[in-house]
């Protein structure tokens, strides 16, 4: 797959660099140095692409990357000076040659658009295609000469007038030698080369120049700048092995960079597993709260239409039967009733009455549907805030599996830095790694962390001996042993735990089978002398280390002065 690496550093002479020997070494050409009187001669069979890219005033003769580099030392005074910009990045696998010089090249011309000069190449490894891109620091102004980098820009007041240096004891202007009278200033860059934001701005181009150059190729792979803690994603980022610590692995021997990366691609599965859990957990508890308030809101529609249903047919018949009383009222054309004057008037105070409760159930009626009304809100506000509820329980399971992340990464790394000795650079400036054959390659992810923590828990780990050796007393090997097998049997029907609880149980498990070895030990005095011999050993083997690791860094020390001779 494509990965995405983009590193910018500048090559100075503080730490002992040479711009004309930089670029020998990145496009395997025998160069000149004025400076030093010295020639330098990098041949490499791997670099398949070298060209120089000018700005718009830069001189024609600084075509030639010996005259170029040379212009540059000489035009920086300063001991510490910076002589150039690198741009180191990795090209994808999934580009032929061709591509990934079209790739290097469009990258390499909208740095020159900028006004640097660019010297490009590009090394073609099996396995390792990357590219070397570096340009000079300063700009090139319209009459073709070296610019400054920075400028003298004068503070103003808010009348845009130039502000005086006063004289504390005389409250005078300050004048120089010359008389000539000093104003507030200060320095600017005279580009934004140097700014944070720019190298971002780098950074992100060259993943769009990557992206357009696989879209271009049919394929389907992307780059993305960002961290995965930008990005959200939950995965711990792998680190730098280096080309010796492969070499190790292909030999067939075992790298600790590797067996770190190893160990990071099994926690990458463990929680790439877990938050698909998590995910199908939250969607069966969104189907069943999804149900539940369907359901709720069915019961509460139900009950509304059957009692606005009820109370319709009640004032229905109220108003049918104060219709057929009314009718049973039949006027004779002389104008005499059949029915006496006292039976109307009650019949019309009936009706009254039952007009009176039509009207007052008629407002029952409103004053329900105006209930059901702020029901229905009651409902909306409460989704809303099941909806809040739910994103700030996301938030904090993201929370809580970061920082778990986080915390297995920082005691990995913590026990592979304990691990690692202090040992010098080689040539290429890389860290040489050294092979560790002590260290088990089987068992889970789980198994061996809770191993690696029990050891350093119990004081058996000795950091700084050779190999990452560990020295353990017959006795306590076989208090730790049981200690183990008891956190195994305690845990061996929970196959579902996660790191964190293995871990858990494994600790309990030692100080269980600690707890024991205690109670059937010998007497408090005899565990003491016992303890001040083990201490006396192992301040004898740690002397013994120091003094084997000293020889070890004399050798290591000539044999890389032998080879830098030899060079």
């Amino acid at each position: 797959m494509a990965i995405y690496h983009c590193s910018v550093k500048n090559i100075s002479r503080s730490s002992g660099k040479s711009a004309v020997a930089s670029a020998s070494y990145r496009s395997g050409e025998k160069l000149y140095d004025e400076e030093q009187g010295k020639t330098f001669s990098y041949v490499k069979n791997e670099v398949a692409y070298s060209e120089i890219f000018l700005c718009e005033n830069a001189p024609r003769e600084y075509q030639d990357r010996e005259t170029l580099w040379n212009a540059v030392e000489q035009i920086e005074k300063q001991s510490n000076a910076r002589l150039a910009r690198e741009w180191e990045v990795a090209l994808p696998n999934e580009l032929t040659l061709e591509q990934s010089k079209e790739l290097v090249k469009g990258y390499a011309q909208s740095l020159a658009d900028e006004g640097m000069c660019v010297d490009a190449n590009i090394h073609w490894k099996d396995g390792n295609h990357h590219a070397h891109i570096m340009g000079t620091v300063r700009a090139i102004d319209e009459k073709g000469e070296w610019s400054a980098k920075t400028k003298k820009v004068y503070d103003r007041d808010e009348n845009g007038q130039k502000i005086p240096q006063i004289d504390k004891k005389t409250g005078l202007q300050k004048v120089d030698k010359q008389n000539r009278k000093q104003w507030k200033s200060h320095k600017e860059d005279f580009t934004d080369w140097n700014k944070q934001e720019k190298v971002e701005e780098w950074r992100e181009r060259w993943a769009d120049h990557c992206n357009r150059s696989l879209e271009k190729a049919q394929s389907l792979e992307r780059v993305d700048h960002r961290s995965y803690e930008r990005q959200e994603i939950e995965r711990i980022p792998t680190i730098h092995e280096g080309y010796v610590a492969r070499q190790m692995e292909q030999n067939g021997q075992t790298a600790e960079r590797c067996e770190i990366n190893r160990d990071i691609y099994a926690a990458n599965t463990v929680i790439q597993s877990l938050n698909q859990r998590i995910e199908q957990l939250k969607e069966k508890a969104r189907e069943i709260l999804n149900g539940a308030i369907t359901k709720l809101r069915g019961n509460i529609r139900s009950a509304r239409d059957s009692r606005a249903d009820a109370s319709r047919e009640r004032i229905d018949e109220t108003r049918s039967r104060a219709r057929q009383r009314v009718n049973q009222f039949t006027y004779e054309p002389t104008g005499q009733s059949q029915l006496g004057a006292d039976e109307i008037q009650n019949v019309a105070y009936k009706v009254g009455e039952r007009e009176r409760e039509t009207a007052h159930r008629t407002q029952s009626f409103e004053r329900r549907k105006q209930e059901i009304t702020r029901y229905d809100s009651t409902l909306s506000e409460t989704d809303r805030r099941i909806d809040k509820l739910n994103n700030g329980v996301e938030q904090v399971t993201r929370k809580l599996k970061r920082e778990e992340a986080l915390n297995e990464r920082l005691q990995r790394l913590r026990t592979a830095r304990g691990t690692d000795e202090p040992v010098g650079r080689n040539a290429d400036g890389n860290r040489p790694v050294q092979a560790d054959h002590s260290r088990a390659t089987g068992g889970s992810v789980a198994e061996r962390l809770a191993s690696l923590r029990s050891s350093r828990a119990s004081g058996e780990l000795q950091q700084g001996t050779p190999k990452n050796t560990v020295r353990v007393d017959q006795h306590e090997k076989e208090v730790f042993t049981r200690s183990v097998e008891l956190g195994k049997a305690q845990s061996a029907d929970r196959t579902g735990d996660t790191v964190g609880e293995l871990l858990a149980s494994a600790r309990a498990g030692i100080n269980g089978a600690t707890a024991k070895e205690q109670d059937s030990g010998a007497s408090r005095a005899d565990r003491e002398i016992e303890r001040e011999r083990l201490n006396r050993e192992r301040e004898r083997q740690a002397k013994e280390a120091e003094q084997r690791l000293a020889r070890e860094r004399a050798e290591r020390k000539a044999r890389s002065h032998d080879r830098g001779i030899s060079r």
